[in-house]
């Protein structure tokens, strides 16, 4: 439950009661266990409220106020709870600040991330491995040109995969696998299972 009126400086609608009760009301109309006020010029603060367990929060940015900050902490705040009932947006959040790491597919066919007959999918395990080898080492490596530069020609690389792979349910898992750099140093390729919910 988002409350975006805007609060001027000074005014807290945490510790106002009209103000909260609104809120509250319609947190416990929608079973809402998550409740924030969107005060850009606020304190950020979080607390729980005493008889229902919900938590109130107030979004706002760590430091002074700017378009980028106030914007990112309502984007890290909507991802947080939204990210319990749509474990895909974790997914869509690595690509989105990494690279998609699987041969022939583009960041469009996120949209099949969970579905059971789309690309993401891994009833091959053999040829899964490979896609991802392949998307890693001949796209999107800096340190090698292909996968016969790695060690081993990048079997032991596809053994991993296909081990971690192995130890999920096909039937009901996608994985999203993401190349990630971090400070511009080459991390390598990170799998995201994605449970489907039945």
């Amino acid at each position: 439950m988002l409350d975006p009126k805007y609060y001027a400086e000074g005014h807290d609608p945490v510790k106002e009661s009209p103000s909260r009760s609104r809120l509250f009301s319609y947190a416990y109309l929608l079973h809402a266990d998550r409740l924030a006020f969107l005060c850009p010029l606020l304190e950020p603060t979080r607390r729980r409220v005493a008889q229902t367990g919900a938590e109130l929060q107030i979004v706002s940015p760590e430091q002074s106020f700017t378009l980028d900050g106030y914007g990112d902490v309502v984007q890290n705040y909507l991802h947080d709870v939204l990210v319990t009932r749509s474990p895909e947006l974790e997914a869509f959040r690595a690509v989105a600040e990494n690279q998609l790491c699987l041969d022939g597919i583009e960041e469009a066919d996120l949209s099949d991330a969970t579905s059971m007959s789309g690309p993401f999918t891994f009833k091959d395990t053999r040829d899964f491995s490979l896609r991802v080898l392949k998307a890693a080492a001949d796209e999107h490596s800096w340190e090698v040109r292909n996968r016969y530069d790695l060690e081993q020609d990048g079997d032991w690389t596809r053994e991993q995969i296909e081990t971690r792979c192995e130890q999920r349910y096909e039937h009901t898992t996608t994985c999203v696998p993401v190349f990630c750099r971090d400070h511009g140093q080459e991390s390598g390729s990170t799998l995201l299972p994605l449970e489907r919910i039945r």
